[in-house]
């Protein structure tokens, strides 16, 4: 499965950890990461909510 995030596609399968700090969501994937910074925290942890249903198999770390 994979993510589209403005001009990137990202692999859910290589996402090993989410980490969200007030309006920023990073993915973390084999090495590398990516960042998504919202406008408010609210809409961070919205997107965040959403997001996990489609990594719910993994079993990730999330840190925030």
């Amino acid at each position: 499965m994979f993510l589209r995030v403005k001009d990137v596609l990202i692999n859910l399968n290589e996402v090993q950890y989410v980490r969200r700090t007030q309006d920023t969501i990073t993915l973390y994937f084999k090495g590398d990461y990516y960042d998504m910074a919202f406008d408010t925290e609210g809409e961070a942890m919205g997107y965040l909510c959403e997001l996990s249903s489609l990594l719910d198999a993994k079993k990730l770390e999330v840190w925030g």
